[in-house]
């Protein structure tokens, strides 16, 4: 999508991130426009259940590392992206947070299964 929005053949009216994105940094965000709004693509890592507390440490630790990695600084850079590390604890609300978000918005549509 960037390359057509680079190009001109695509504007872009309004991003859904909380604050103005640099690869286009003339578009509003949703909230600019009036919408009060905020919306991410989110990734994560998922362990199964029953890891140990020194697993979920190892792991939490491993992440860490490899977000803060200069290699994957430059991966998001390149690809106009931007990330925020989140422990287990704090992944655990952040996902919770977006399900009740979700099915809030989901119930509202009319879209949520029963």
């Amino acid at each position: 999508m960037l390359q057509h929005v680079q190009s001109g053949s695509l504007r872009v009216l309004a991003v859904s991130a909380a604050a103005r994105l640099p690869a286009v940094a003339g578009a509003p965000t949703w909230r600019e426009t009036g919408v009060d709004a905020v919306f991410s693509n989110v990734r994560g890592a998922i362990g199964p259940r029953g890891l140990s507390e020194a697993q979920i440490r190892y792991w939490e630790q491993t992440l860490a590392r490899l977000a803060a990695s200069e290699s994957w600084q430059k991966s998001l850079q390149s690809g106009n992206r931007s990330a925020a590390y989140l422990d287990s604890a704090a992944a655990t609300r952040a996902w919770r947070a977006l399900n009740q978000e979700l099915q809030l918005l989901l119930g509202e549509l009319g879209l949520l299964k029963k």
